[in-house]
């Protein structure tokens, strides 16, 4: 394999499909699904799975699956990880009238975390200042137990706050043993051996 310089290639992958990254605002769940609706009768997808949004709602289960991560590294990582989603699933949930961020902002932070991952300056929606993202995340977090989210998800996502800084997270690692192990077999032997995973 080659090095992008991308610390998460799934976003720049899926942005290419005519219905893949960002999802568009919607007023309400019925506004979805008659966009999904207008994509099927004109013939733009078959059916709700040809979307490829990066938080995809799914009109027969009643769900919004959230899809922007690539694969995490280690089963800590993906506990984290599902932790902050349904950490901020119950925000929202508690607090429907948010305030919305501009577009733009969304799509400048995104594309720092593709690029640099936790090691990234994103900036802050609230203050339109420039932070590096693991101090967002802790001021997030206590916003999200001001919020009502359970505190179990938010000490998963804590705990691995200082892993983060420290070692990187799972592009981190995987320049780390490419280093070690330039052939690919013996790089991705190396992972699954750290994961934690059964594989």
């Amino acid at each position: 394999g080659e090095d992008t310089g991308l610390s998460s290639f799934r976003i720049k992958v899926f942005e290419g499909l005519s219905q893949g990254g960002m999802p568009f605002y919607f007023a309400d769940w019925e506004d979805f699904v008659h966009c999904a609706a207008r994509l099927m009768t004109t013939g733009s997808i078959d059916s709700v799975r040809d979307i490829w949004w990066e938080m995809r709602p799914h009109p027969d289960f009643g769900t919004l699956e959230v899809r922007i991560g690539d694969m995490p590294a280690s089963r800590e990582d993906t506990l984290a990880y599902v932790a902050y989603v349904r950490a901020e699933a119950m925000s929202a949930r508690a607090q429907p009238e948010l305030p919305r961020v501009h577009p733009s902002l969304i799509r400048e932070n995104r594309w720092r975390a593709c690029r640099n991952g936790v090691r990234a300056r994103i900036i802050d929606p609230l203050t339109e200042r420039q932070v590096p993202v693991l101090d967002w995340l802790e001021r997030r977090l206590d916003r999200l137990a001001d919020a009502g989210a359970d505190p179990r998800d938010l000490e998963l996502v804590r705990a691995r706050i200082p892993h983060w800084r420290t070692e990187g997270d799972g592009a981190c690692l995987q320049r780390a043993l490419h280093r070690q192990y330039p052939d690919f077999a013996g790089m991705i032997s190396a992972m699954r051996g750290l994961s934690g995973w059964k594989i």
